[in-house]
């Protein structure tokens, strides 16, 4: 199971490691990843800091997927970020073709 701890606010890496044990308990295997911000100067810019960390959240998940040899992935969102899913695919299909 592929978790993010985004390294947006301070929290997000306890809440990542809680959601590693959780997924232990479960029987399977967490691969918790984090986001890369040193193309970005190390920290996330202001005013597109949730676009570009969805951006770089699939970029890493697609990457992490062919390292592991998978061909599926479901997603399981907050329903926060659900929602902003739903409106970008209302804006155009084509960013998750």
């Amino acid at each position: 199971m592929l978790l993010f701890g985004p390294r947006l606010r301070a929290e997000s890496s306890v809440e990542a490691e809680r959601a590693s044990e959780l997924v232990r308990s479960l029987g399977a295997h967490p691969h918790t990843l984090t986001l890369d911000w040193r193309d970005v100067g190390g920290t996330p810019p202001q005013g597109k800091v949730q676009t570009l960390a969805r951006v770089k959240r699939y970029k890493a998940l697609l990457q992490q997927c062919q390292s592991l040899g998978l061909d599926t992935l479901m997603l399981g969102h907050h329903r926060g970020d659900q929602h902003g899913n739903n409106v970008l695919y209302c804006i155009s299909p084509s960013h998750f073709a």
